[in-house]
């Protein structure tokens, strides 16, 4: 087998280019992941992959010449690849220049990062991370987050994590444990919102046989389960004062006293704590005493809304749409333009946790294809809290096409039961604006 039937069967897409971009070499690895044809790269060069930079724009190949001048200079970078068929891959490309016999060509590499199960960190530009463990984003706040996360696992320091519902505390959580030296230990999760004081205390600390009604056997607690790992404590803002004592105490000693008993008994444990409500302000009010808090937000890491995390959203909708796909056995290609941008107007009250429930409900409108604004929850339109900072215009250059298709427009008529003003407020125009377009796609009865 000579070199290039072996390059012709690796995994990841390669293909090689002459100064000017004249495409030598191509394998059917990339070929597949451009969706395009030999014929088509013979005739257009590099021109014949479409690449997206994370800012929105096309990346032309006289830009990937000014990242790899001089010879053995090497490009990483992470882009987005767009295929014919519109469905978007995040990919990472490497090209490096080497002289061939007097002839400077470039070699460039394009792996599929959709295709890299089991991979916790998925090669990016610089030294970011798009996805760190189960979290995606490249938005700087986020980035941000991912470093207090490895700077926390460094140590057994406790931790507070402060954040809106949705926002992924527990996973925050979960990922200081797993990069921690306590990862082979036990990661034991308790929500303090969901049980009532005289169970929280026997969940929290233990019990014994007829230390209470229905308490039939010992049972140990959360904390002596966490014993070697992390105990996560979520929804820490609700639990009682008189809790709260008993807490201090096994916060401050790293002693538990099971209910009904007094030994004393030792845990070694790292403790991590997560809540949506403003613990200051509780203990200025008196309902959270001072001296816990402060043993409990040594650290503090506060998560990021939705709404604050500008790009991670198109990050996040490609990743769920894969998710989903998955897990309903569909082929959902993507997102229209119209309907990518009334996801970046709406403010997400509900964060990621909303998103993906919107994206859920589009799954079980749709089976293939695209989504459009017609699969999309009515919630998402009835806000007129748009989100202007939202509407950049690497923004808008990322999803440009028209603003809605015949097929689109038809699916709102439809689910509308033929109401042009529902239909217009759906879509953010005047009727006017509205009646023209269905004058365009021929929809108008005859008279009209």
């Amino acid at each position: 087998m000579n070199i290039k039937e072996m390059i012709g069967k690796l995994p990841a897409g390669v293909f090689v280019t002459d100064r000017d971009f004249r495409i030598y070499f191509v394998n059917r690895t990339m070929l597949e992941l451009a969706g395009v044809t030999k014929s088509l790269t013979t005739r257009r060069g590099m021109s014949a992959f479409i690449f997206i930079r994370p800012d929105g724009g096309l990346m032309k190949p006289e830009d990937s010449d000014c990242l790899c001048k001089g010879t053995d200079k090497v490009i990483q970078r992470h882009l987005y690849l767009r295929r014919p068929d519109r469905v978007t891959l995040p990919v990472f490309i490497s090209g490096v220049r080497i002289n061939d016999r007097g002839t400077e060509k470039i070699i460039f590499t394009v792996t599929d990062l959709t295709r890299l199960e089991g991979c916790d960190i998925l090669p990016a530009a610089g030294s970011e991370k798009k996805r760190f463990h189960n979290m995606i984003g490249e938005s700087e706040p986020m980035q941000n987050i991912f470093r207090l996360i490895e700077l926390a696992a460094d140590s057994d320091v406790t931790v507070m994590i402060n954040g809106e519902s949705g926002t992924g505390k527990e996973l925050v959580a979960s990922a200081i444990h797993n990069e921690s030296s306590r990862r082979n230990g036990p990661f034991i999760k308790v929500n303090c919102s969901s049980l009532v004081e005289t169970l929280l205390e026997s969940e929290l600390f233990g019990h014994v046989k007829g230390a209470f009604t229905g308490a039939v056997s010992d049972r140990p607690g959360k904390f002596e389960a966490a014993d070697g790992g992390t105990l996560f404590l979520d929804e820490i803002g609700d639990i009682t004062p008189s809790t709260q004592v008993k807490l201090l105490r096994a916060v401050q000693e790293r002693v538990v006293t099971r209910v009904g008993e007094n030994i004393e008994r030792k845990v070694d444990i790292r403790l991590i704590t997560a809540t949506n409500r403003d613990i200051r302000s509780m203990v200025s009010k008196g309902t959270f005493r001072e001296d816990l808090f402060f043993r409990l937000n040594v650290f503090p890491i506060n998560t990021i809304p939705l709404r604050d995390r500008g790009s991670d959203l198109f990050l996040l909708v490609n990743a769920l749409i894969e998710k989903l796909n998955s897990r309903y056995g569909r082929f959902i290609s993507g997102i229209t333009g119209t309907a990518m941008q009334a996801l970046m107007n709406y403010s997400w009250p509900g964060n990621v946790r909303e998103l993906e429930n919107a994206l859920e409900y589009a799954f079980v409108m749709r089976r293939d294809g695209e989504i459009t604004t017609a699969e999309l929850p009515d919630e998402i339109f009835s806000g007129r809290d748009k989100l202007v900072s939202w509407k950049e215009p690497m923004i808008q250059n990322r999803f440009s096409r028209a603003p809605v298709g015949k097929d689109e427009l038809i699916a709102l008529l439809e689910k509308y039961r033929s109401s042009r003003k529902a239909v217009a407020d759906h879509l953010g125009i005047s009727t006017v604006a509205l009646w023209k377009k269905m004058k365009k796609f021929g929809l108008l009865e005859k008279g009209e």
